[in-house]
Parts: C-alpha cells; sequence; structure tokens
C-alpha cells in the first residue's frame, strides 16, 4: 500500500489536468487509507492543483479524475457514475 500511496503522489506532483486511475483504493484495506486518498483526489479537483496559492483559482484550468472501482463504496465522491455490466 505504501507503494501505491507513492505512486498516487508522483501523479500528483506533476499537476495534471486529467487523471486516469485503475483502481486506486484495491490495495487499501482499512477505511481510513480509502477516505484519504479519496479526499486527496477530491482537493485536485476541486482546488484546480495541490497546495497553488488559492488567490489565483480562477486562473488555473480545471482539474478532472478517472477511477475504476470494484464497489459503490465512494461514488459518492463522484460527479459522474458510469456502470458496466461486466459482459463486455
Amino acid at each position: 500500500t505504501e507503494k501505491a500511496k507513492i505512486h498516487i503522489a508522483r501523479a500528483l506532483i506533476m499537476n495534471p489536468e486529467v487523471m486516469v486511475l485503475e483502481q486506486p483504493l484495491a490495495l487499501f484495506e482499512d477505511v481510513a487509507s480509502k477516505q484519504m486518498i479519496m479526499h486527496v483526489l477530491v482537493e485536485h479537483v476541486n482546488n484546480r492543483g495541490l497546495y497553488l496559492p488559492r488567490n489565483r483559482l480562477h486562473q488555473r484550468r480545471p482539474r478532472t479524475v478517472f477511477f475504476s472501482t470494484s464497489g459503490e463504496e465512494f461514488s459518492d465522491h463522484a460527479d459522474v457514475v458510469w456502470k458496466t455490466d461486466g459482459t463486455g
């Protein structure tokens, strides 16, 4: 799980406008870690990047995060949810 946190942190350091994550919560067993990761991703989207001056928020481009998950436990954090039936 520490490697997963490092990989997510490395992606966020680049301050991407679009992030695509495949099951970013899959390796975390405890709810606190999953909530922390979701909180960081939500903050990245809401603040248009992390740890940047708030007075220039309106000048920054929006941020988008796409992620897949096997459950619906954190779907309430999403703006849009797409469901698949798995028949491919």
